[in-house]
């Protein structure tokens, strides 16, 4: 989470908030944390940002993600991006 805030200041992109959660399955080698993270900027930061995100931490993988404005002419997005980080026990 750490490492997520430090390049969201980077791309000055907004985390508002995460949620996450620590999914075990039984007989799984890796542990898997559900994050949300609630974003906002701009189209282009907020694709550096997860192509930042990405790179800097190998074991995470998106979910899904959603993505709003308020209108056409708005240029910040807000984003709901779900990713899983996954963890060697």
């Amino acid at each position: 989470i750490r490492e997520l805030t430090r390049i969201a200041k980077k791309q000055r992109v907004e985390i508002n908030s995460s949620d996450y959660r620590l999914v075990q399955e039984k007989d799984a080698r890796l542990a898997r944390y559900e994050m949300v993270l609630p974003i906002r900027g701009q189209y282009p930061q907020i694709r550096a940002f997860i192509a930042d995100a990405l790179q800097a931490v190998p074991a995470m993988a998106i979910k899904g993600m959603v993505i709003k404005r308020e209108n056409v002419k708005t240029e910040q997005l807000d984003v709901r991006l779900e990713i899983n980080l996954y963890l060697d026990e």
